[in-house]
């Protein structure tokens, strides 16, 4: 805090005459009607966020009273069958060995349907379904009755069996319906429940799956959902949707993914929570006797929205006071501070590099005699830097053509001793390919004094020299070029790339295992302003100590190093200190050079 008091201190301090008037009259407006205004927002933000959680409250604990009244019915209707003394008698009977006719079987079939539509219309339920033994006729109806086999391949009977719940309920699942004309299909929810042998304990005689209409609970939960773009869903510990108020919405905010683990989940009354980066409040309630719990997510933005008017209507209000307490500003500090304005607009010109400016001095007082010494100043500064800009000037040519100059000699002196050994050895019948390359490769270089060429001039510079390292090593050094057509014809410095070139073969390349030879690559490209020049070889490449090495080389450590240095501190003289060669290698792999270089440059 102390920090911030000085800092605020320093600051009006240093600032202008003028935006210290103003800023005083403005504090003084602004500060209490911002104080005002988020206060007022605040209370009645708060007074809408308790009235809607009040409003989704009441409707989500309906909502979970609705359902539980829907899994009680499911479980009562299961109860029903479970004790029904028919239902018990047949399936005990067909357990037996001896199944009877087929008559018998149709007859029992009748039977238990009967039983089963009584109970459903009872309780509400859409429809049941038992699994019986697979030997008897109706095991393949599919409707109504079902194969004990068909149930046990699936993880919903795994599920069932290893429950010691009464009652296991399942994911939404299709079911069949027999309509007049065709077999349909419709999403329900099924319970299912293990049919014991009432004498025997032990003996399972069947399954029954009662089954509630998912678009009975989608409708309650529809009911439940109060805003706009919240939504209000079931899902089970296994994380599986059960049902949703609006699918879209769900999977549009994502926002079943990112809950919390059902299984570690606690009951949740309204509290804050972000999925996505934004804000959402969340309810969350377990349903009895089920492993479902319901969930509620409401958006923060809904909550507030309510208020937005009137939080608009008191912004519009300060922003009106705040330009009219602006412009009353203005015209009181004006005139008390337009001597201070034109001179601090006169130095902000200098400021900015213009030296062409001067204030017309009115007055003889204190601000009087700042303009004189203003002028002065300026002209005494214009002075001083058309000298720095002519020395300068001069030294940076000087420097140009000292690092230009170191270049050729130590390539001459390699290409003469080259020559020489090549006379000694081959009797001089490859003396006259070698001079012609030596000639070319210096027509190239010198480019009849002229510092900017193409980089399709430098790359064919490049391949004089590669050409003539090739009678030196056996033709142990490939090149291959890869130049866009734009990059091809810009213009660059001469004698860039031959150095880096040359650095790696006598570095990368000819370091390898003896006779291997190596591959150099150059590429050139475009990106937005910068023309991108790069240089790869696959020799022995660098380590961290190297890399670190090459790269404060200052061209006087060792015999090696002069042509790279040299090309990046002639780069950088050239275009700048932003630009230059970047380095980029793996030990045992090779070497990247990148020649970062503008794409617009002019001819000297």
């Amino acid at each position: 805090m102390k920090r911030v008091i000085t800092g605020v201190r320093r600051w009006f301090a240093d600032s202008p005459m003028k935006k210290k008037l103003m800023a005083s009259y403005l504090l003084l407006i602004f500060l209490p009607l911002a104080v005002l205004t988020y206060i007022s927002y605040t209370s009645v933000s708060k007074e809408f966020r308790n009235q809607i959680i009040y409003s989704a409250n009441q409707s989500f604990e309906q909502a979970n009273n609705f359902i539980q009244n829907k899994v009680q019915s499911s479980e009562y209707a299961s109860d029903m069958v479970y004790i029904n003394s028919d239902i018990q008698h047949i399936l005990t009977k067909n357990m037996e060995p001896k199944k009877g006719d087929i008559i018998q079987q149709l007859n029992d079939m009748n039977m238990l349907e009967k039983s089963m539509y009584s109970i459903t219309g009872t309780n509400g339920i859409y429809r049941m379904c038992l699994y019986v033994d697979d030997s008897l006729v109706y095991a393949k109806q599919d409707i109504n009755f079902a194969g004990m086999r068909s149930l046990q391949n699936t993880a919903a009977y795994n599920k069932l069996m290893q429950s010691k719940e009464k009652v296991t309920w399942m994911p939404p699942e299709d079911v069949l319906v027999q309509n007049r004309n065709d077999i349909d299909s419709v999403r329900v929810i099924p319970l299912l429940r293990k049919i014991w042998n009432v004498d025997d304990m032990r003996q399972l005689i069947g399954v029954v799956k009662v089954c509630l209409l998912e678009s009975d609970v989608k409708n309650i939960l529809i009911k439940s959902n109060i805003t706009r773009n919240g939504v209000v869903f079931l899902q089970n510990a296994q994380g599986q949707l059960i049902c949703c108020s609006n699918d879209e919405m769900l999977n549009q905010l994502d926002l079943q993914k990112e809950m919390i683990n059902p299984t570690d989940m606690e009951p949740i009354q309204w509290e804050n929570m972000y999925f996505g980066g934004s804000h959402y409040i969340v309810n969350a309630q377990v349903v009895q006797d089920t492993d479902w719990t319901l969930i509620a997510v409401i958006p923060y933005d809904e909550i507030l929205s309510p208020g937005n008017a009137i939080r608009l209507t008191m912004i519009l209000v300060m922003l009106a006071i705040g330009l009219i307490a602006c412009l009353i500003a203005v015209l009181i500090s004006t005139p008390m501070t337009k001597k201070l304005s034109v001179l601090s607009r006169k130095m902000n010109a200098v400021e900015q590099g213009d030296l062409n400016v001067s204030v017309k001095v009115t007055g003889n007082d204190e601000i009087g005699h700042l303009m004189k010494s203003f002028n002065y100043m300026v002209r005494r500064i214009k002075t001083l830097v058309d000298e720095q800009y002519k020395l300068g000037a001069e030294k940076k040519n000087a420097e140009l053509n000292v690092l230009q100059a170191q270049i050729n000699p130590h390539f001459l002196y390699n290409t003469l001793d080259l020559i020489n050994w090549k006379a000694m050895e081959y009797d001089a019948f490859e003396i006259s390919d070698i001079a012609q390359l030596l000639a070319k490769f210096y027509k190239l270089s010198l480019n009849k004094g002229k510092n900017i060429v193409t980089v399709q001039d430098e790359v064919d510079h490049v391949k004089a020299y590669i050409q003539i390292q090739n009678f030196r090593y056996s033709d142990k050094i490939r090149l291959v070029v890869e130049l866009s057509p734009e990059a091809a014809r810009c213009k660059i410095l001469r004698l860039i790339l031959q150095p880096i070139v040359e650095n790696a073969i006598l570095h990368g390349i000819l370091k390898k295992e003896e006779g291997l030879g190596g591959t150099i690559w150059i590429t050139g490209r475009i990106e937005e302003e910068n023309l991108i020049l790069t240089v790869r070889d696959d020799g022995v490449g660098m380590n961290e100590e190297q890399m670190e090495r090459i790269t404060r080389l200052n061209g006087t450590e060792g015999d090696h190093g002069y042509g790279v240095y040299n090309t990046d501190t002639r780069i950088k003289l050239r275009y700048g200190p932003k630009y230059g060669l970047l380095y980029h290698s793996t030990a045992g792999e090779g070497t990247t050079v990148d020649i970062v270089i503008p794409v617009d440059c002019e001819e000297e």
